[in-house]
């Protein structure tokens, strides 16, 4: 009976160990499109829990891993601008350099770092300076986030305490889109939607209008279609030609009326009339 106290022992403590526990910094994942381009941060969230954080807890003028536990990680899918200096798709860990009145912020090839002490400035591939603000609540958790988002970019916000730093991040999202758009009239088969939508965006960016003509034209060849005649009206009013734009539309109403229930017709005849004014 003896013996089998101590395997006894053993079992227990392993069970112990393999309990679930809460994390004092737990982690968190944040997925955020921009444009075509998908960004993902992966950090830890310490609280502030009474503590003065910059110029204390997190010292001025030294490198921070920008949480706690593994240093944050950020991914982009495609290639972007960070502070206005061009960043390869990829992984890259976040550092900062906290003090009073200015911020370093760097990103680094290496991913696999815990705290800052193994960091090797070789890796950099970004180290910008950001000034500070302050902000009108105190917040308790540390946070990154994203706000300001457009086709063109966002604000990547870092915020703890009463501390708030942004780094733009700028996305080319027309021309992967302009990518996207030939990738699909290559594979179209047919597909009389795909070069309507390709002339859609045409008619929406101002490029491409000449081939957008071509695309509207193509796709009516598979499928006499009421809303392709209104893109081909919309591309030819992005190239100021009023006149052919009021002979797509005007047979983009006459299709669009034959179908019950159809509900586009005051909006294109106002767009009619907004044709005529400019003709």
């Amino acid at each position: 009976m003896k013996s089998l106290i101590p395997l006894l022992m053993l079992f227990l403590a392993g069970t112990v160990l393999a309990q679930e526990l809460p994390q004092p910094s737990p982690a968190a994942e944040m997925e955020q499109m921009i444009g075509l381009t998908e960004v993902e941060v992966e950090y830890s969230r310490p609280g502030a829990k009474g503590r003065i954080i910059f110029g204390d807890l997190v010292p001025y003028n030294s490198i921070w891993r920008t949480g706690a536990n593994k240093a944050t990680a950020i991914t982009f899918g495609d290639d972007v601008t960070f502070g206005g200096t061009e960043v390869k798709a990829g992984t890259y860990s976040l550092f900062t350099i906290p003090s009073e009145k200015e911020w370093t912020v760097m990103l680094n090839t290496e991913t696999e770092l815990w705290g800052a002490g193994n960091y090797n400035k070789e890796n950099e591939v970004v180290s910008i300076k950001v000034k500070p603000t302050k902000t009108g609540d105190f917040y308790e958790t540390f946070t990154i986030s994203f706000d300001n988002i457009s086709e063109e970019g966002a604000d990547l916000n870092i915020v703890w305490e009463n501390t708030k730093v942004s780094v733009k991040v700028g996305v080319d999202t027309e021309a992967a889109a302009w990518k996207n758009v030939e990738s699909a009239i290559a594979e179209a088969e047919g597909a009389w939607r795909v070069y309507t939508r390709a002339a859609d965006y045409a008619a929406r960016s101002g490029k491409n209008l000449d081939k957008a003509i071509g695309w509207t034209e193509k796709s009516l060849e598979m499928n006499e279609y009421w809303w392709t005649y209104w893109v081909q009206a919309e591309v030819y009013a992005a190239k100021s030609d009023f006149k052919s734009a009021q002979k797509s539309l005007k047979k983009s109403i006459s299709l669009g009326e034959e179908i019950d229930g159809w509900g586009y017709g005051e909006r294109l005849n106002r767009l009619m009339e907004e044709y005529k004014s400019k003709s």
